[in-house]
């Protein structure tokens, strides 16, 4: 299977995973705006994110940076 770009990104002042605004909820922990029981947990190194993984229902996803 081929892996699925996340695009990462700052707009408005707010953090967006595929444009999608995000909401924190801890230290390196979003929720979806519009779903919170979707997590986005980013996986934090020398103060650069390195990957992160989104939950919801089960489903894992984990997403490494591509630089």
């Amino acid at each position: 299977m081929a892996p699925v770009p996340f695009t990462v990104s700052v707009a408005e002042g707010t953090l967006r995973v595929s444009g999608r605004p995000l909401r924190a909820i801890g230290n390196h922990t979003f929720v979806f705006s519009n779903d919170p029981y979707y997590t986005v947990t980013f996986t934090v190194k020398d103060g650069k994110s390195i990957n992160f993984r989104a939950e919801r229902e089960g489903q894992v996803t984990d997403a490494l940076r591509d630089e």
